[in-house]
């Protein structure tokens, strides 16, 4: 906790950090790094280690990951002409559809359009399907279903919302509010949860 390596260019940090802040799964790079501890890293999903990871930018001022790239492949696209030493942007939708940051942004830009709430959840359900612990968009996912009726979903989302990583935007306060009260799902594997 609390130290800082230099890294060389090239070169994955073989003995990341441990602890809640970054999580299990995030293992920082040097290139393209915004300084002051703020850099781009790969990260595992929870269950899917053996799959390939996605790459997060880590804001460690805010103890915040954004998932900001959904392969790496999308992030040596973005980083292609671009100096090392120089910081991406982060990706539109359109040059990163599995990006959960730009589906995230993409749907809130959209979410208060009754006409495309449908959109919208479809980009939020995209989010989590890559970033099962990104509890920001399990927070909008939830809001969207609740607009839509969908109570149990809504529980679904909401739970995992709760319960994702606070670097995540885990922890949602405006989910908890809104849920309370909700009742019974339906669904013993909602209605039995120890949070519900």
């Amino acid at each position: 906790p609390g130290r800082h390596r230099q890294q060389r260019r090239g070169q994955l940090d073989r003995d990341p950090p441990r602890g809640p802040y970054p999580p299990l799964g995030y293992v920082p790079f040097a290139e393209h790094a915004f300084g002051n501890g703020d850099a781009y890293g790969l990260y595992w999903p929870v269950g899917r280690e053996g799959h390939e990871p996605i790459v997060v930018e880590m804001v460690h001022d805010e103890g915040r990951l954004d998932p900001v790239f959904g392969s790496v492949e999308a992030l040596l696209a973005a980083a292609e002409g671009v100096d090392a030493d120089h910081a991406l942007e982060a990706p539109a939708l359109d040059a990163d559809p599995r990006s959960p940051l730009a589906c995230l942004r993409a749907a809130k830009a959209m979410a208060h359009d009754d006409a495309r709430i449908d959109d919208a959840i479809e980009l939020l359900e995209r989010a989590v399907l890559v970033l099962p612990e990104y509890g920001q968009a399990q927070a909008a996912l939830c809001m969207q279903y609740l607009r839509r009726h969908r109570a149990r979903d809504a529980a679904r989302a909401g739970l995992a919302a709760l319960i994702a990583p606070p670097s995540f935007g885990g922890g949602s306060q405006a989910v908890l509010h809104r849920l309370r009260g909700q009742g019974d799902t339906g669904d013993a594997s909602i209605d039995d949860d120890p949070i519900w």
